[in-house]
């Protein structure tokens, strides 16, 4: 059962560094509100924990700091890949860290770079990851489509799996979609 969540989440990773931006989903307590927004995940590490760069004072850190459950989705249309990460985020101002983690790109964020007192980390770590990852070749998705519509078979995307990263997840469940 390691071994095959193991696998998952290489997975898991290959598909995110492949996609790279996710909407982030999260909820600001104090109004109710749920926000989302786009994030460039900068790394995905080895426990699969999700890493960003921010600014520490934004209205993203001050949601995290009310309610620190966030939903990010990642969707690969042309590929037929779409992951949803549920976890638990963090804002970090390590500044070890935040040279380890650092890429000139961020520039376009944070003009002043390393040297933006502002600049912090937000880390998520999942708890729960479902994936759905079809075939690419967009002719045998449209061929399993027109099937499915003239059969009385229901339509599959492809592979679909639901792993915990975290003791307190549900657990590996992988099944086909």
């Amino acid at each position: 059962m390691a071994m095959n969540i193991e696998n998952e989440a290489r997975k898991y990773k290959k598909v995110i560094e492949k996609i790279k931006t996710g909407m982030m989903v999260s909820r600001y307590a104090a109004e109710n509100n749920i926000k989302a927004r786009p994030m460039a995940t900068i790394r995905v590490d080895d426990n699969g924990d999700l890493w960003f760069f921010t600014n520490e004072f934004s209205e993203k850190a001050r949601e995290i700091s009310g309610d620190n459950e966030v939903v990010i989705t990642y969707s690969h249309p042309t590929s037929n890949d779409y992951i949803v990460v549920n976890g638990v985020a963090t804002v970090i101002n390590d500044k070890e860290k935040i040279k380890e983690l650092y890429q000139p790109v961020i520039r376009m964020w944070f003009p002043r770079g390393l040297k933006d007192t502002k600049l912090c980390l937000l880390k998520v770590e999942p708890i729960e990851v479902e994936y759905w990852s079809g075939s690419s070749n967009r002719f045998l998705v449209f061929f399993k489509m027109i099937s499915a519509i003239f059969s009385a078979d229901v339509y599959k995307l492809g592979e679909y799996g639901r792993f915990g990263l975290r003791s307190s997840s549900v657990g590996l469940r992988s099944t086909s979609a």
